[in-house]
């Protein structure tokens, strides 16, 4: 059926213009609201991919910090440390991104789930520490 059908159709329904105009209307918010979700879900896999991506790249540097130390940093030095390595060594990074969110990451030594290691968090998009949405070492 054509277009210029379909109109005339709908007229004979009973819409008029102000009718077919509010129909395109709500057809075209709809859409919106539909693609807005989806974006916006989009948007936050792609931080969270972010996030584990920089948290497995503070583990390849907290291991060579391992491997050249025989230690891990403390809970205190954090992950600052190997920013400014310590006895004149050379950083292992030049500077320690925030998370996606704009959250610093948290690192404890010893880790609660990795004992005898570390843990690094993102805190999530809520910014708060021991919530559901927190990125941990542990989901690598």
């Amino acid at each position: 059926m054509s277009f210029k059908r379909r109109m005339s159709r709908l007229v004979e329904l009973g819409f008029g213009a102000f009718g077919i105009g509010l129909l395109l209307i709500v057809g075209i918010s709809l859409m919106f609201v539909i693609f807005a979700h989806l974006w916006t879900t989009r948007v936050c896999e792609i931080k969270g991919d972010t996030a584990i991506f920089q948290i497995s790249v503070f583990d390849e540097a907290l291991t060579i910090f391992h491997r050249n130390l025989g230690r891990y940093p403390s809970t205190e030095e954090g992950l600052e440390i190997l920013v400014n390595m310590p006895e004149r060594r050379k950083p292992l990074m030049p500077s320690i991104p925030e998370d996606p969110w704009g959250n610093d990451y948290v690192y404890v030594y010893p880790g609660k789930h990795n004992q005898g290691s570390f843990d690094v968090f993102s805190k999530g998009p809520d910014g708060l520490l021991g919530t559901e949405d927190d990125i941990s070492y542990k989901t690598l």
